[in-house]
């Protein structure tokens, strides 16, 4: 006797619940967070952007009196002290050009093995 395979409208209808579940699951989470911490998510992150263009800022200007000159005015002179690594050329499109015939050869095999099994 063979096995019967599974009935795909009852998986079909099991993934749309499970995925209903973890949607109503992650929305009551994302709801309790809200109220526990008393702040809405929207406003968390324009205020950690202020803080951190603050201490930007701030960074900048302990540098530039640290130097006597401007972080702005320094930066030109550090880019031509660092050269920029050599370009990566390919030594031959004869492995990239096998890799691609061996893909479309079991690409083929695989079509073969469908319409003719």
């Amino acid at each position: 006797m063979e096995p019967r395979a599974p009935n795909p409208e009852i998986i079909r209808l099991l993934v749309i619940l499970l995925f209903a579940l973890f949607v109503l699951i992650r929305a009551k989470l994302a709801r309790s967070s809200t109220t526990a911490s008393g702040r809405t998510p929207g406003k968390a992150p324009q205020l950690g952007d202020a803080l951190r263009e603050a201490m930007r800022k701030a960074a900048e200007q302990a540098e530039a009196q640290q130097y006597g000159q401007r972080f702005e005015e320094r930066l030109p002179r550090l880019r031509e002290q660092f050269e920029p690594p050599p370009a990566i050329k390919p030594e031959s499109s004869f492995i990239s050009s096998l890799l691609l015939l061996a893909l479309l050869v079991c690409l083929c095999l695989l079509a073969y093995r469908y319409w003719a099994g």
